[in-house]
C-alpha cells in the first residue's frame, strides 16, 4: 500500500521552503581530520509549510484535515508522499534502458545544474504519472509498483 498524500488545502504559501538533508558519520583521526562517511545514498527532501489562513468552523474544515493526517501519520513516525507543484515534476526523464529481456526499471529523476553538475535520485513514491514513453511514442499499458518500479508488459527492446 502507497503510503498517504498530504492533503492539498487553500492558503498554502509559495514557494515552499525544501532543502536535502544527508546523514553522514564524521570520524576523527588522532592526527585532527576528518573522516566523512556518508550513511545515505539519497537525501531525504525536508519541507517547511506556510499557510496564510487555515479555517476551522462547520464548513470549512482546513484544520480539522491538517490535524487528521498529522496524526493518520503519526506525527513523525510513518512516511506520507507530498505533490510538490513547484519541484517533484519531473518530465522527460531516462530511467531505464530496454535490453529485451528486462520488463521492470526503477522510476528516478535526474537534476542538472550548470558546469555540468547531475545528480540522480530514484523515485520511492510518486504522486501522479501522466505518461510513460519508449523512444519518445507514449505507452498506456504500465504498471507502477512498490517503490517506484515500473513495469512494461512487452519486454522493450533496445534502441539506439
Amino acid at each position: 500500500m502507497a503510503p498517504p498524500v498530504f492533503p492539498s488545502l487553500i492558503g498554502l504559501a509559495y514557494p515552499v521552503k525544501r532543502a536535502p538533508m544527508w546523514k553522514t558519520l564524521h570520524q576523527e583521526a588522532v592526527s585532527g581530520q576528518d573522516n566523512p562517511i556518508p550513511l545515505w545514498s539519497f537525501p531525504r527532501w525536508v519541507y517547511e509549510l506556510t499557510y496564510n489562513v487555515l479555517r476551522s468552523d462547520t464548513v470549512n474544515l482546513e484544520w480539522q484535515a491538517l490535524a487528521a493526517f498529522f496524526n493518520q501519520v503519526q506525527g513523525s513516525a510513518l512516511v506520507f508522499r507530498f505533490a510538490d507543484p513547484d519541484h517533484g515534476a519531473a518530465a522527460n526523464q531516462n530511467f531505464g534502458t530496454g535490453d529485451g529481456i528486462t520488463t521492470s526499471f526503477p522510476l528516478r529523476r535526474t537534476m542538472t545544474g550548470a558546469g555540468g553538475i547531475v545528480f540522480t535520485e530514484p523515485v520511492f513514491a510518486p504522486t501522479a504519472i501522466t505518461n510513460i514513453a519508449i523512444a519518445g511514442t507514449p505507452i498506456g499499458a504500465y504498471t507502477l509498483g512498490t517503490q517506484g518500479m515500473i513495469t512494461l508488459p512487452p519486454r522493450p527492446t533496445a534502441r539506439r
